[in-house]
């Protein structure tokens, strides 16, 4: 007759095991961060972004946002609008003086293309054009955070996988 001893499992360390998890997500958050900023290296300003990774019982979370209007504008794109100079300070005696003029490049090309992430030179030229008043016919949405989704689905597999397997490791359960 033989006889079986069950071999109970040891109770997983739990919280090494959230810690390689939460380490996997901030890596995550890291590469989230450095897609979103591609679009903007070329901008004269840089664009800052928050980031934060939450947890709970089972699931997580990560943000990655800014508040720039900038970003959004480029990101979301704009309507059709006007644009009209400003008026200047000083007393002067016409209405006319103190108006601003409006000054911009006649030909242009944009450092972005929807559904892109990589910025480029971007070209301004034609000579200068002046005017008072400009009908602006709207930025197309670049929908950053969509093409970012795109790039970054493997970027996340890879990462999660990875973390698990650290995670269970840290445990004491990891397949061997």
């Amino acid at each position: 007759m033989v006889k079986f001893k069950p071999k109970l499992a040891r109770p997983p360390k739990v919280a090494a095991m959230r810690r390689e998890l939460m380490r996997g997500m901030a890596d995550f958050a890291d590469d989230m961060e450095r897609a979103l900023k591609q679009p903007t290296l070329t901008w004269s300003k840089p664009v800052t972004f928050t980031r934060r990774v939450d947890a709970g019982a089972t699931w997580f979370r990560v943000v990655v946002e800014t508040d720039d209007d900038r970003y959004r504008w480029t990101s979301e794109g704009t309507r059709p609008h006007m644009i009209r100079a400003r008026i200047v300070g000083g007393v002067t005696r016409s209405t006319q003086a103190r108006r601003g003029v409006l000054a911009f490049s006649k030909f242009s090309k944009a450092k972005t293309a929807p559904g892109q992430l990589v910025a480029g030179p971007g070209y301004a030229g034609g000579g200068m054009a002046y005017a008072q008043a400009v009908k602006h016919p709207g930025t197309k949405a670049r929908r950053f955070p969509k093409a970012a989704a795109r790039v970054l689905k493997p970027v996340f597999r890879f990462r999660a996988t990875a973390a698990a397997h650290r995670a269970a490791d840290a445990s004491g359960h990891a397949i061997k």
